[in-house]
């Protein structure tokens, strides 16, 4: 739920920020924000089998991480960015979707009882929606908030002051369920039997 909020919850704002405050086209808007999912669907395809064969522990809590830090890369946004800002970290985050997206699924349902594999597949999935429904409500209001509250002169000013503080917040919980993930899911250690 976490990478998930973090990850896609902005997208709403960023919107706004690319045509009221950079003055996009609603087209140039869409083309920017296709970075992302373009960095998610090539990670996904090109890396998709491996990795599956690594430990959940690893894809979810590092994937998660690098979507933590995608955000912290789009704290770069200032009152005088331009839209080029957004794109290192909607690689990033794309990139961390991508590894988290193909995994989450199975590695759901390998952690129940193969009778209650379709509910831990549902729970993964409604984590899922839940993040996004999460995101945008929380990160908007951030945004609200934040942006609305600048001290700053003009539109550019303060969207980019509430940007900042919305992707402080999503980096915060992309790094903190990355971190989250690599420690509650490493299997535990096998007992060692007495020589």
């Amino acid at each position: 739920m976490g990478y998930y909020l973090a990850g896609f919850g902005a997208l709403p704002v960023i919107s706004l920020w690319l045509q009221d405050g950079a003055g996009l086209s609603a087209l140039s808007t869409a083309l920017v924000v296709t970075v992302q999912p373009v960095a998610f669907f090539a990670t996904s395809a090109v890396d998709g089998s491996v990795l599956h064969r690594l430990p959940a522990h690893r894809t979810l809590g590092g994937g998660a991480l690098a979507v933590g830090a995608g955000n912290v890369l789009m704290l770069a946004i200032g009152a005088d960015s331009s839209w080029t800002a957004l794109i290192p970290g909607l690689v990033v985050t794309g990139v961390g979707a991508g590894i988290v997206s193909p995994v989450l699924p199975s590695a759901a349902m390998s952690a129940a009882p193969a009778s209650q594999s379709g509910v831990a597949s549902a729970a993964a999935n409604c984590a899922r929606q839940l993040g996004l429904a999460l995101g945008i409500a929380v990160l908007g209001s951030v945004f609200h908030r934040f942006s609305t509250t600048s001290g700053g002169t003009g539109l550019h000013a303060a969207y980019a002051h509430g940007l900042t503080a919305v992707f402080a917040v999503a980096a915060a919980i992309g790094l903190g369920s990355g971190i989250l993930a690599l420690r509650l899911l490493k299997p535990p250690r096998p007992a060692t039997q007495p020589a």
